[in-house]
């Protein structure tokens, strides 16, 4: 019997080993995507509104002070 739970005992051992490890590599990928993906962006022209107007289909504004855009 000793020896049974014995390999019972190494078997619980080598399962939380590799559940500990399972969850180690998922925990490096997402911060590895997050990194890759979610970090500060590259471009520092890109501002809150001008993503607004891109992912709502504005055309950015272009505004000219003292135009009278023929008036």
């Amino acid at each position: 019997m000793a020896i049974t739970t014995l390999r019972q005992h190494l078997k619980r051992k080598s399962l939380a080993a590799e559940i500990t490890i399972v969850l180690i590599l998922k925990l490096v990928l997402i911060l590895a995507l997050w990194q890759a993906f979610f970090s500060e962006p590259l471009d520092q022209q890109l501002t809150e509104k001008s993503m607004q107007a891109w992912l709502l289909g504005q055309p950015a504004s272009t505004e000219t002070k003292g135009a009278t855009h023929g008036q």
